[in-house]
């Protein structure tokens, strides 16, 4: 097949792909992710990754023109990500509070879990 037969897609996915090794992005492909609509999709995708739907949001609808349920989940997801963090720093505020014996026995909590996993 000579360089000019190859289709579009083709092309493009060659390009993507030599683009992205010149720029030394390694990409580790996961899954595929289908919908009949974008938003849902994007839904979906924050349900499997968080935050990644979220950020494409503005990606794909930059006006903001959203209908009132898709606002709601959206402030919904917002909400359960800046309770996460909440949580995360006052964890970490609580260990910082019991002393440095308190975070090495955490580290080792870690290191058996990770082994375990």
């Amino acid at each position: 097949m000579g360089r000019n037969d190859r289709d579009d897609s083709e092309c493009h996915c060659l390009w993507r792909t030599a683009n992205t090794r010149r720029f030394r992005v390694h990409l580790e492909y996961h899954e595929t992710i289908v919908d009949r609509k974008v938003m849902e999709l994007l839904m979906v995708l924050e349900e499997k990754y968080p935050h990644l739907g979220r950020s494409l949001v503005d990606t794909y609808f930059p006006g903001g023109e959203l209908w009132p349920n898709e606002i709601e989940y959206w402030r919904k997801a917002d909400e359960a990500k800046l309770a996460k963090r909440a949580a995360k720093l006052a964890a970490r505020a609580q260990r910082a509070l019991q002393g440095p014996q308190a975070a090495q026995s955490e580290q080792s909590e870690q290191s058996q879990q990770s082994e375990q996993s």
